[in-house]
């Protein structure tokens, strides 16, 4: 927020998502300094997320290229910036959208200290 003197903290809180993606967005809630405005599961096979990691679009940039390495070879995935966020777009099957939930959660367990 502009011209905030004192420090501010993220918190989370209960939102609606479709329930097509809900179990990513709920993985990545868990990520400190991320932050999803919204989501979309989008057609059969296309899914969006906007996110922003940290301050910058290029720290989301490195974010992404950080999950982006664990690789799923049957997901297309595009990082798209977009003004200070950036635009994670997924296509594949709906199938897909379990095994990226699955690597997801491996992620954060190896990479994001509980508390």
């Amino acid at each position: 927020m502009q011209g905030v003197t004192h420090r501010q903290i993220s918190v989370k809180v209960n939102v609606r998502v479709d329930e097509g993606i809900s179990g990513v967005i709920g993985i990545l809630s868990r990520i400190p300094r991320l932050r999803t405005s919204s989501s979309c599961q989008g057609r059969t096979g296309h899914w969006l997320i906007n996110l922003k990691y940290g301050q910058t679009v290029p720290e989301t940039l490195v974010f992404f290229r950080k999950l982006a390495k664990l690789h799923i070879p049957e997901l297309e995935v595009k990082a798209i910036p977009y003004a200070d966020q950036v635009f994670i777009k997924m296509t594949g099957s709906n199938a897909d959208m379990e095994l990226v939930e699955n690597v997801f959660n491996r992620f954060v367990a190896t990479q994001v200290r509980p508390g």
